[in-house]
């Protein structure tokens, strides 16, 4: 026999699962009569339901996750979680690869849609000072994405739903999933993830630091030495002495010489620091400053050295 509900106790239920990191869903019924046509079911007939229950699920943080989110701090890259959760479930989740310590600093959708009613200054403030977000809407996750895009950040965003697809392609780079990804999130994404897995990403932002580390060797390498060579031509020039390399011995340098030191270079294996240096800016030219200043320097030695 049905009886009255307390939905004072089952607001405390659902918080208790919420806190526990499970996503709840209410099940009701209702007796509709033969007549009924369900094909013209509509929002307005959802009245003198029946509850049947609470269910929770829980999609459990893979072992590896908290070790990932505390690499990218370690390399200066903020990770910040979107989700269309409750904020006591974002919370549990989040606290456990320490990306907050309160549930106050969960930020909300409601939040959001308040800050943007009052400018995009306000907005930014309040993006700039969460790492998690709670009962966000679809279009929500875009308004973050250039909330933080305008405070200088280089975003990358990952998802696997249709409504992931707007954030993804506002992003600097989109990730989708591989496994569970739909069509959409994927056609949409810069990169797709074969496995699924949030440490994949921080392992591919670690060889792709090895890899351009490795191209800055080379060009080094390649720049420092062929201007090494003009330093000693000109030298030579300016004291009247006879050119010191004949052009055999040129291609001999730069084909055979170069060339295998450049190869080794090329697939050097990383140092062990990449993930504790902070990332560069994206207009950061290869030939910064020490760079420049390095090329320079290798250049006048190697030339005086072999002109003397």
């Amino acid at each position: 026999t049905p009886i009255a509900i307390d939905k004072n106790l089952l607001d405390n239920q659902v918080e208790n699962m919420a806190q526990e990191g499970f996503r709840t869903l209410a099940f009701a019924q209702a007796l509709l009569p033969k007549s009924a046509n369900i094909k013209d079911f509509d929002r307005k007939d959802l009245t003198g339901l029946t509850f049947l229950g609470l269910v929770g699920m829980i999609d459990p943080l893979r072992t590896e996750a908290g070790a990932a989110v505390e690499a990218c701090h370690k390399a200066g890259i903020r990770a910040c979680m979107i989700t269309g959760d409750h904020p006591s479930t974002a919370f549990a989740i989040a606290h456990e690869i320490k990306l907050v310590e309160h549930l106050e600093q969960v930020v909300t959708g409601s939040q959001i849609r308040e800050a943007a009613k009052q400018g995009d200054d306000a907005l930014v403030n309040i993006v700039a000072q969460a790492n998690v977000f709670a009962r966000v809407e679809p279009s929500q996750k875009v308004e973050i994405v250039r909330a933080l895009q305008e405070a200088g950040h280089f975003v990358a965003v990952t998802g696997d739903g249709a409504n992931d697809a707007p954030a993804l392609t506002a992003s600097h780079v989109g990730v989708a999933m591989g496994k569970r990804g739909t069509d959409v999130a994927k056609e949409c994404a810069d990169l797709v993830i074969a496995d699924d897995n949030f440490a994949s990403i921080v392992a591919g932002v670690e060889e792709g630091r090895v890899a351009y580390q490795n191209i800055r060797k080379v060009i080094f390498l390649l720049i420092s030495t062929g201007a090494a060579e003009l330093v000693l031509f000109f030298l030579s020039l300016l004291s009247g002495l006879p050119l010191p390399l004949t052009a055999i011995q040129l291609l001999w340098l730069n084909l055979v010489t170069n060339g295998i030191q450049d190869v080794a270079l090329a697939f050097e294996p990383r140092e062990g620091n990449e993930m504790r240096k902070p990332p560069r800016a994206p207009k950061e030219p290869i030939f910064n400053r020490t760079m420049i200043e390095r090329t320079l320097l290798s250049a006048v030695v190697i030339g005086v050295l072999a002109f003397v």
